[in-house]
């Protein structure tokens, strides 16, 4: 899953930012490949990239298992790709591009340009899912042979080096986890319940189509109002407005949903998408013959205000019209899947209970069938179950 720097727009919504890179999660495995990414771990220690002194006794030291699992580049220090030679592998550090190796009788370690010494990962019976990494190699230090020493870390010095190898034990158990960099294939959004509404845009193509408890529109403006229409499917770069369909508890401050990236899709015309995407800087109300507004709440109303110079991230969009607003108002908002009845049931029980929101989507209660009244609303357009209502 990519998950990322949390955002905000004016304490209104809180979304994961997308990147173009490629990101990357922590997965145990129980097989190796050859080129595959992986960080080693044992006793809550993992493999780092720094030998512990560089005389005559050499080691590698240790990190601290992060506590980070998802959204890693790939360069951290701690991760290690495998080069395959016939059934065995050499063993190379990502970030400084070292192999490592045996470097003495001694059996301490030591990193090395070049390739020398063979790692075979022997998946152990008595340890479930955990590996025996050891040496396999024709290599001799001074006449001795180095095969058959295994990989284990030292809890007394927090270093890696080889041990003794004897009788299918070690002296040091090598139950080394071993975990594999996955790329991510899915993001983030969080939508927060002072809001119900949130913008986003992301980097890749997202699919909607299985989520549940959002509904996802694009936008069209004209002159001073906007018609959201809702789609199932965003390209990359695209602006879209969230809407948390779900009644948020009590004690619920956000829902969080996981959109599957997906690839292929096309990106719409400039006519079918009047959503803006941001790129980190200050929007000004007017620029270029636009008037721009953002998402955002003033005096407990969520609606698209004039955006007055709020920086909009990159991974969010705001509105722009030709039509100059008044002072101080906002865009006024139409769900075109609700007016037009797309989403609703025309056949209903006699004891239904209609959903009733506000033209800024906002759920503000529910009532017998017919029984507007029962909330006692002030004057002013209503949605219920999909249906336009005035109060006069």
């Amino acid at each position: 899953m990519r998950k990322y720097l949390l955002c905000f727009i004016a304490f209104v919504v809180m979304a994961t930012c997308g990147h173009a890179e490629t990101t990357y999660k922590l997965t145990r495995v129980t097989t190796v490949e050859d080129g595959g990414m992986y960080v080693f771990e044992q006793s809550g220690y993992v493999m780092g990239n720094t030998i512990n002194n560089a005389g005559s006794t050499p080691a590698l030291r240790v990190v601290s298992m992060p506590t980070k699992t998802t959204g890693l580049t790939g360069n951290e220090d701690y991760v290690w790709t495998l080069e395959k030679t016939g059934d065995l592998f050499y063993m190379k550090n990502v970030s400084n591009g070292n192999y490592l190796y045996v470097f003495n009788t001694s059996y301490h370690l030591q990193w090395n340009e070049s390739k020398k010494t063979k790692w075979d990962f022997i998946l152990r019976e008595d340890k479930e899912n955990t590996f025996n990494i050891v040496t396999k190699s024709n290599d001799k230090i001074n006449n001795t042979d180095i095969n058959n020493r295994h990989l284990g870390y030292n809890g007394m010095y927090y270093y890696y080096r080889t041990y003794t190898y004897t009788d299918g034990k070690t002296t040091n158990p090598g139950d080394i986890t071993v975990y594999k960099l996955e790329e991510e294939n899915s993001e983030d959004v969080v939508v927060t319940k002072v809001a119900g509404l949130a913008t986003y845009v992301s980097d890749y193509d997202l699919d909607y189509s299985e989520v549940g408890g959002v509904k996802v529109y694009r936008a069209q403006v004209t002159g001073y109002d906007v018609t959201f229409h809702r789609v199932l499917k965003v390209p990359a770069g695209e602006g879209v407005l969230l809407r948390a369909t779900g009644v948020f508890g009590e004690e619920e401050t956000n829902k969080t949903f996981t959109i599957p990236i997906t690839t292929g899709l096309s990106a719409w015309n400039d006519d079918d998408n009047d959503f803006i995407r941001g790129n980190g800087v200050a929007i000004a109300s007017e620029s270029d013959g636009y008037y721009n507004f953002i998402l955002n709440v003033v005096n407990t109303e969520v609606g698209f205000y004039r955006a007055n110079d709020q920086v909009v991230a990159s991974n969010r969009a705001y509105l722009r019209t030709t039509t100059a607003p008044a002072a101080g108002s906002r865009i006024g908002m139409t769900y075109e899947d609700e007016i037009n009845g797309i989403s609703t049931i025309d056949s209903q029980p006699a004891n239904h209970r209609q959903h009733v929101y506000n033209i800024y989507g906002m759920q503000v209660g529910t009532i017998s069938e017919g029984h507007l009244h029962e909330l006692k609303l002030a004057k002013g357009v209503y949605i219920v179950d999909g249906k336009k209502v005035i109060l006069r």
